[in-house]
């Protein structure tokens, strides 16, 4: 009788197992990534989703908006592609203040060379503290294009991706009929819709609740701009700064607590040489350019276009 035990076959066949299900998962993410969550290299839906744009468009942005929603809804971004036949991208996203600003520019695709960058702001983008958590050496890697699976793989947090589909779901469902739409143009800019749009009473009123800047804010606000602007050096890279439209009720309360930061602002671009248009103190277009009290609807973003149109026009004389 023989004393060889019998081959264990068990842990062969556990590993042929997980290779197959490594693959068909592999397999599936490269098939279904589009309708995927974009990778989660910050806390920000709206971040993601514009890496996840630029990492597929490879932008060559020759004219570059950089932003918050300010910039990324303010702004027709194919109204001025059209017109000035310059190949523009809209790298804006939710809530960035100046420091997220001059790190994307810090990052920029090796496709994105920008020779003038338009950086649109609201008071509040220029004091905002959201941390967003976003891992820049993770962004810079994905819009490179490093493989799904390692983008994936790197953080594997299953409640986002969940949470997230659904929201998205939702979020598509709506289009640009909602403050949460994603639906970028080719430009990366988002339209929000001037007919059908769901419309939330309080964000028209919120304005009343902020106060003058306090001079640490002021501080920070300046300081926050002219980390753009070195950054826009660095690219070699002409930059214009510009302060969004607001609607006629919110102007006349933002004239009388903010005319500290307005004329600061002036100041420095006038001391540093850089090109300051101040559209929060330009004209008073109708509440139906608008979605709230500072967000504008596609109608106000065709308004901004027309009027930096103008501003890049008079600079290329």
């Amino acid at each position: 009788m023989s004393n060889h035990k019998p081959y264990n076959y068990y842990p062969l066949l556990l590993l042929m197992t997980a290779l197959i299900l490594g693959v068909t998962i592999l397999g599936l993410m490269h098939q279904y990534s589009s309708q995927l969550p974009a990778p989660r290299v910050s806390s920000s839906e709206a971040f993601n989703e514009k890496a996840r744009w630029m990492r597929l468009r490879k932008p060559s942005c020759d004219l570059l908006i950089v932003g918050s929603s300010i910039a990324l809804n303010n702004i027709d971004g194919k109204h001025i592609n059209d017109v000035t036949k310059n190949s523009t991208a809209n790298l804006s996203s939710f809530g960035l203040n100046p420091t997220d600003v001059a790190n994307q520019l810090y990052r920029l695709p090796k496709s994105c060379k920008p020779k003038t960058i338009i950086y649109i702001f609201f008071r509040d983008d220029l004091t905002s503290r959201w941390d967003k958590m976003i891992d820049w050496d993770a962004y810079s890697r994905y819009i490179e294009g490093e493989l799904d699976f390692k983008s994936y793989a790197r953080n594997m947090d299953l409640s986002y991706y969940i949470s997230t589909a659904l929201k998205r779901s939702a979020h598509k469902k709506a289009g640009n009929h909602s403050f949460q739409s994603l639906d970028f143009d080719s430009t990366g800019s988002v339209q929000l819709s001037s007919s059908n749009f769901n419309y939330d009473k309080t964000r028209w009123i919120e304005f009343t609740k902020d106060r003058p800047l306090s001079i640490s804010d002021l501080e920070i606000a300046l300081k926050g701009i002219e980390g753009v602007v070195k950054a826009a050096e660095r690219l070699d890279a002409k930059i214009l700064l510009v302060s969004t439209p607001l609607n006629t009720s919110s102007k006349a309360y933002y004239k009388n607590i903010d005319q500290d930061l307005w004329s600061r602002v002036e100041y420095y671009s006038k001391k540093n040489h850089v090109e300051f248009i101040d559209l929060n103190n330009q004209g008073d277009l109708p509440d139906t350019s608008y979605s709230d009290f500072v967000h504008m609807n596609e109608n106000g973003a065709r308004y901004v276009a027309d009027q930096l149109i103008i501003a890049l026009q008079n600079h290329h004389r």
